[in-house]
């Protein structure tokens, strides 16, 4: 009866309760990019636009890529 209670434990309890560590500790630190270079395509407007503020603020070296020039001057300022 041991054995199997053993057993029971470290193979079914303790892989859950690992799993629901490293997931509460996902949602706990945001993903950060510091010294990554991040390439976006579309940065002008929409969601390359949005997606240039966010991976801006975790840190990440930013490559913009769009067919107009004003806009993406105004996304980088």
């Amino acid at each position: 009866m041991f054995f199997l209670t053993m057993f029971v434990i470290t193979g079914i309890v303790y892989p859950m309760l690992v799993h629901i560590v490293k997931s509460i500790k996902a949602l706990c630190h945001p993903i950060m990019f510091p010294y990554k270079h991040v390439v976006i395509t579309g940065c002008g407007t929409g969601l390359g636009k949005a997606l240039v503020s966010e991976i801006y603020m975790k840190g990440a070296y930013i490559t913009m890529i769009g067919r107009d020039k004003d806009k993406l001057l105004k996304v980088a300022q």
